[in-house]
């Protein structure tokens, strides 16, 4: 009798250490599917996502008007759409049909999680869940250089794919990872996977491990902070879920996650943003400005210092170029007195 085949989804918002961790998981034998996405510049070593999956994604967000990075979510998550399920299931089959393991690795998971939910239970797949979290400060600071978002809208998608990426998961074996640990012990995070998650994976681990801690490299993870989250900086709603990160995947603080989330969808139907967020970063907005506006007063001092810096060295150019006339006048009235004397020598 053929096993059950198992599928692990990796999910996370982006910039969180999702591409770095099924890099690393790839190396275990893991199938990823047959078409992967190509690297770039933002992920060098590759993304190790599906093209097909990605595409899936993207056209079921666009279908509903949303996208990755919309903000607002609570009335346009698929919970019960079964529109995409035959396309989804023909698409699993297709990548994944020939594979006992094998994993899906996309942020936007964490929105879409019912369809795949749905559709991996009809093929009678079961279904493990990972869950890459890094600290929020850390993203918001990578989305603004490499999207130049905002902060504001950089800690709502963090808190929505935390909130409903957690929510989603509950019934399904999972384990939440963060960033941090994968970077610096590679080994131990994956080893910690898979005691979790009963994968089985000590003695791949063992044949690979060198080629698994050379693979993660961490001079590619950039915008580091403490993961306490303890900064003014840290919207307080954010500092609120960051509270019980110890507690992650423990049913004792889902009563108090289901709160959180609540109050973080009410307040998207009530106003034109989640408010209870952006109303922290209020304050980081007008430091940004301060630093903006620093930096334009330095450099307005940088040009007056230049421009000081090109006058003195035009005066003392003209300095020495009189200097050398008067010398030059000196020499010549030199000549002149060493021919009179010459030539009163001769009278």
């Amino acid at each position: 009798m053929k096993s059950m085949q198992k599928c692990l989804l990796i999910t996370g918002m982006h910039r969180s250490g999702t591409s770095a961790l099924t890099g690393v998981i790839s190396k275990l034998n893991v199938h990823l599917g047959r078409e992967l996405m190509p690297s770039n510049t933002d992920n060098p070593k590759g993304f190790f996502e599906n093209q097909k999956i990605y595409e899936f994604n993207e056209k079921v967000l666009k279908q509903l008007k949303s996208s990755w990075d919309d903000i607002f979510v609570s009335n346009k998550l698929p919970t019960k759409s079964i529109q995409y399920l035959d396309e989804l299931k023909e698409i699993i089959i297709d990548e994944f049909g020939q594979s006992d393991f094998f994993a899906i690795k996309d942020p936007r998971i964490c929105l879409l999680f019912p369809l795949y939910s749905q559709v991996l239970k009809s093929l009678n797949i079961e279904i493990m869940v990972i869950i890459s979290w890094r600290n929020p400060l850390e993203v918001a600071n990578s989305l603004h250089k490499r999207n130049t978002f905002s902060y504001s809208k950089s800690f709502i998608l963090w808190t929505k794919y935390f909130l409903f990426g957690e929510y989603y998961s509950r019934n399904h074996k999972r384990v939440f990872v963060l960033f941090d640990n994968v970077v610096l012990n590679p080994y131990s995070s994956i080893k910690n996977i898979s005691d979790k998650l009963e994968l089985n994976f000590s003695q791949l681990l063992e044949t690979h491990k060198e080629e698994i801690e050379d693979f993660v490299d961490p001079d590619l993870k950039h915008n580091n902070v403490d993961v306490k989250v303890e900064s003014d900086e840290c919207p307080k709603f954010i500092k609120k879920i960051m509270k019980y990160q110890n507690s992650f995947g423990s049913e004792a603080i889902y009563e108090r996650l289901d709160l959180l989330r609540e109050i973080f969808c009410e307040y998207e139907e009530m106003t034109s943003l989640p408010q209870i967020v952006l109303d922290h970063t209020k304050e980081l907005q007008t430091k940004e400005e301060k630093i903006a506006e620093q930096s334009k007063l330095i450099q307005n001092k940088d040009h007056r210092i230049q421009a000081l810096k090109n006058r003195l060295t035009k005066e003392l150019q003209a300095k020495e170029e009189k200097i050398a006339e008067q010398s030059k006048l000196i020499q010549n009235k030199e000549r002149r007195i060493q021919s009179l004397e010459n030539s009163l020598t001769y009278l």
